[in-house]
């Protein structure tokens, strides 16, 4: 039996929570040392920007090195959460891991307001909802 007949015999609900799921993921070294957190809701799609982007970012420029060495960065998830909580969590890997440790440019802004800013909440509750935390 094929992996995909399981996913087609699940109830819809289910699959809905699969398809609305948004991954945490860290991009790591050779030596599996943790470069990025990022979030994403198609990881394979969000590696492959990562590995063919080539930007002015830190994280862009690491990348380039490696490949440019004949490496390539690995993804790993690290959660797999809801939209509602997904700036959140990663967040809360971004701190785990250390901002200073990491090449990410911000410690997961959403968008263009940090956490503390008091439009934050404000921006927070009419593109996403009511916050529920």
């Amino acid at each position: 039996m094929r992996k995909y007949f399981i996913a087609n015999r699940l109830p819809q609900k289910a699959v809905r929570i699969v398809t609305d799921a948004y991954y945490i993921y860290a991009l790591t070294d050779s030596n599996s040392s943790v470069k990025y957190i990022g979030k994403t809701t198609n990881p394979i799609s969000r590696f492959r920007t990562h590995l063919c982007c080539r930007g002015k970012s830190r994280a862009a420029k690491w990348i380039s090195k490696l490949i440019a060495n004949n490496k390539r960065p690995k993804l790993f998830i690290l959660e797999v959460t809801h939209k509602e909580i997904a700036e959140f969590r990663e967040r809360y890997w971004i701190n785990h891991f250390g901002i200073n440790n990491l090449l990410n440019s911000n410690n997961g802004y959403i968008h263009k307001y940090p956490f503390w800013s008091p439009k934050y909440k404000e921006y927070r509750e009419k593109h996403f909802g009511e916050i529920i935390l």
